[in-house]
């Protein structure tokens, strides 16, 4: 819980690249079967408009994710990374269901938490956290949930500066979702 990653951007995952995708530096895709977790305990820090991405079946952060640029949570066993774009994560429909646990604190300029979800009991994405998406420099400020055919249940605090998006055949929300753009930014 004490560590702590400053970096200019980070990219985790448990599944796999190719070689030629990661050295071209485009988009990216990730697949595999492997199903272990990313488990994010302390803080991570990309800075200069830097990205985080963390790419696994399973992730559960309790700790804080926080970038000037893009935050990605993507869940499942074969995810498209873009290169570029708002929504950087794309789950492919024919892999297996995944799942996100956020009881931390999720900040960028654009926030994206998306997961495979299987179906429409399975929970895909469950935010108990903060998930904050903040439009630094005029960019960004878009917060994307996306759960393929799972729930999203959010009890902690989901909040933009421009827009909310949630994309799930059930959405439970006992929480606070808010885009009013309050701070001016964005």
């Amino acid at each position: 819980p004490s560590g702590q990653i400053d970096t200019a951007g980070f990219l985790a995952s448990t599944l796999d690249v190719s070689n030629a995708e990661f050295l071209a530096g485009g988009d990216m895709n990730f697949t595999g079967d492997s199903n272990a977790s990313i488990v994010n305990l302390g803080t991570i820090n990309a800075i200069d408009g830097g990205d985080i991405f963390l790419l696994s079946r399973t992730i559960v952060n309790e700790g804080t994710l926080n970038a000037e640029g893009n935050v990605g949570l993507g869940a499942g066993s074969k995810i498209l990374l873009k290169a570029d774009g708002d929504e950087r994560i794309a789950i492919l429909p024919e892999g297996q269901s995944g799942s996100i646990s956020n009881q931390g604190v999720v900040e960028g300029a654009v926030a994206e938490l998306k997961a495979a979800g299987g179906n429409q009991y399975a929970l895909a994405i469950k935010n108990d956290g903060m998930v904050r998406a903040k439009g630094f420099q005029k960019r960004g400020g878009k917060l994307y949930l996306s759960a393929g055919g799972g729930r999203v249940s959010n009890s902690g605090t989901l909040k933009a500066t421009e827009r909310v998006e949630v994309k799930a055949p059930v959405v439970e929300n006992t929480g606070t979702i808010d885009a009013s753009n309050e701070e001016g930014v964005g």
